[in-house]
């Protein structure tokens, strides 16, 4: 049996375009601009000039290491369990609609870990890392345990001004939920404050992790599966270190 026209078709797309999904999804998408972009090469400002600087929180130890993978070295940011960083955002992002892009490294992520609180720490819910798997307590659970300790995955989460609220991990979907009566919490509160790796107050602060920061990115605007898909094929350097989790770093 000959193979139809859309098979052929396919067939040389993919050899075009590799087998990669997020790849595949991101041609001929340009990537996202953010409004702001973190990348702590050495500093805590924002790389465009357009954000405030993340402040350092909780306990002691947060400073810079350097990570190595093929040949290549780089500084990011270590932050220990009990510590974190803060952002007073201002004007920056919309309260209901914006997107931020995380590249990081978790030393656990089988119990809950939290990765982004946009209440000032003053409730429970959130983006967490739990099971192995990306989470929003209590209503996005990821199906794949694609979340593995000690390796750097880009971590993107989406807000629409209609309250769809999307999760992502290395370009591909894990979530998504509506939270258009804000019961769930996504909106920015009123204080403007974005907390990264720090669990809120109401849990004592207890559930975090030890980790690894490489880049932080915001945008305005909530980003299309196609704009993620983009933003994970141009996430810069030492690409082989993100994929395959292959890194040593150096105190």
């Amino acid at each position: 049996m000959r193979p139809s026209l859309t098979a052929v078709a396919l067939l040389l797309l993919l050899h075009a375009y590799g087998t990669n999904a997020a790849d595949f999804a991101a041609k001929g998408v340009a990537p996202p601009t953010p409004v702001a972009d973190y990348d702590f090469l050495g500093w805590l400002g924002d790389a465009l000039g357009n954000g405030p600087v993340l402040e350092r929180i909780g306990g002691p130890g947060t400073g810079y290491v350097e990570v190595t993978a093929d040949g290549n070295t780089r500084l990011v940011l270590s932050v220990p369990e009990g510590a974190g960083l803060r952002l007073a955002s201002g004007p920056l992002l919309p309260l209901d609609t914006y997107s931020i892009a995380m590249i990081v490294s978790l030393s656990s992520t089988n119990s809950y870990a939290k990765l982004l609180d946009t209440n000032a720490l003053t409730v429970d819910s959130g983006l967490y890392a739990r099971n192995n798997q990306l989470r929003y307590y209590t209503a996005g659970q990821a199906t794949s345990t694609s979340f593995p300790d000690g390796v750097l995955r880009q971590v993107v989460v989406t807000r629409a001004a209609n309250g769809t609220y999307t999760g992502y991990l290395d370009g591909f979907q894990q979530f998504s939920f509506d939270d258009s009566t804000a019961g769930q919490g996504t909106p920015i509160s009123a204080q403007r404050l974005l907390h990264f790796l720090r669990d809120d107050d109401i849990t004592g602060n207890s559930e975090e992790s030890n980790a690894v920061i490489h880049r932080i990115r915001l945008f305005d605007s909530a980003l299309s599966a196609a704009q993620v898909a983009a933003l994970e094929a141009n996430r810069g350097d030492l690409v082989s270190l993100f994929r395959r989790g292959n890194f040593e770093s150096t105190p």
